[in-house]
């Protein structure tokens, strides 16, 4: 088996292979998780200015949006609050969702390289300690 040939000292290098492997598996959940967090507030602001528009057109005052705090950053969160209080706030709106949708994908497709690197280098370790020579370091 191959961890039977493993000395003590490149134990301590292995398991930064796997802290590094769960690292990115966490990130890749926050990412998934702030997704899911704006696809909810896409449709429950969407409501929100329907009912707005409904509230007007029957001559009471709108609803005053207040948005659950987004895992975006306060900066989304005032931009996001600065489009609700525009004229065009609907189609604003959509605009603000979907460049905080593209950066989202952004950071995942950046988090998906940095894991086929981390990858990459597990593979290299493991041939070099194959091959009795020192792993190299796993850095994120």
């Amino acid at each position: 088996m191959y961890m039977a040939s493993v000395k003590k000292s490149q134990i301590g290098r292995t398991s930064a292979s796997e802290r590094a492997t769960i690292f990115v598996g966490q990130e890749h959940g926050r990412l998934f998780r702030a997704i899911a967090s704006l696809e909810r507030r896409d449709i429950t602001e969407l409501a929100r200015l329907m009912l707005d528009e409904r509230a007007q057109s029957a001559g009471l005052s709108p609803v005053a949006p207040s948005l659950p705090a987004p895992q975006l950053g306060p900066e989304a969160r005032e931009r996001i609050k600065e489009i609700l209080r525009s004229d065009e706030g609907n189609d604003r709106l959509s605009l603000s969702l979907g460049s905080d949708y593209i950066e989202l994908l952004a950071q995942m497709a950046k988090l998906e390289r940095r894991s086929k690197s981390a990858l990459v280098r597990l593979m290299i370790d493991e041939r070099a300690q194959a091959m009795g020579l020192e792993p190299a370091e796993v850095v994120l």
